[in-house]
């Protein structure tokens, strides 16, 4: 039996950039994928919400709120990063249009697109 030292372990696996993002990060980039790769954020929350089962106008704002955030953050730290970034504003910092760079849609491009089912 062999004995596998976790700190090495973890060393010798690349770097998944969107595991290391979360999972509210990897469900706008699943939307933004899914439609061409730019939407509005309120379609991206919508889309999400229904992905998760909610259909209340409140459960659907709390998700927006939710992505919004998770995107913010995202892009406050995409500098810092050393992977390029996969997510930005096309119009904009103040602009609500989201949309995946080119290391974004090189990311996702091998996977295959299905109907995502809902609970």
């Amino acid at each position: 039996m062999s004995i596998i030292s976790l700190a090495s372990y973890r060393r010798a696996r690349p770097a998944r950039p969107t595991k290391a993002c979360g999972p509210a990060l990897a469900d706008i980039m699943d939307a933004l994928h899914r439609n061409g790769g730019a939407l509005h954020r309120s379609e991206v929350a919508r889309q999400v919400a229904e992905w998760r089962g909610y259909r209340a106008r409140q459960d659907i704002i709390a998700i927006e709120e939710e992505l919004d955030h998770a995107f913010r953050d995202y892009l406050a730290t995409a500098d810092t990063r050393t992977q390029p970034p996969l997510l930005f504003q096309p119009f904009g910092p103040r602009s609500y249009r989201w949309a995946l760079t080119d290391a974004g849609r090189a990311l996702l491009s091998d996977r295959h697109v299905s109907r995502r089912r809902t609970r």
